[in-house]
């Protein structure tokens, strides 16, 4: 009874606090975080794995050291409950929303910088040969007092 008791008091907390929360962090800087979930085709994985180790990385670190982007990760998904669930999970780290402002412009300077001209009219249509792209989501971290 007493666990009971505990358990309604906590959720009934989480219920009424969940709107004083979302207004608070409202106006607290926090990171943004860009996801980019993949299913690698069939026979791909070590391509798909060896470009992110080669270019990838270049690319991001490019990136971080010009201060757009705070830190990036990849992931690796090797439970997968079904065959159609994703298989890579890149998670690209901004300080706020400000820092995905004319990011397509701002990356692609650092594409060309790294592949060059020719290369990158046919780098989209080589990477679509590995990998399928699930989902690309945006989230922001929610500051915790």
């Amino acid at each position: 009874m007493k666990k009971m008791l505990i358990a309604a008091l906590f959720l009934t907390s989480l219920a009424s606090g969940g709107g004083v929360c979302a207004q608070e962090t409202a106006e607290q800087p926090a990171p943004v975080w860009r996801m980019v979930y993949y299913r690698i085709k069939p026979g791909q994985a070590q391509a798909f794995w060896n470009d992110f180790r080669v270019n990838g990385a270049a690319i991001f670190s490019m990136a971080k050291e010009e201060g757009i982007l705070a830190d990036f990760m990849l992931f690796s998904n090797p439970y997968k409950a079904a065959p159609d669930e994703w298989d890579a999970l890149l998670m690209l780290k901004y300080n706020n929303w400000a820092g995905l402002d004319d990011i397509e412009a701002r990356a692609g300077e650092f594409y060309l910088e790294h592949y060059g001209a020719e290369k990158l009219q046919t780098l989209e249509a080589e990477r679509e040969a590995m990998r399928d792209v699930l989902s690309n989501r945006a989230v922001r971290g929610v500051p915790l007092p």
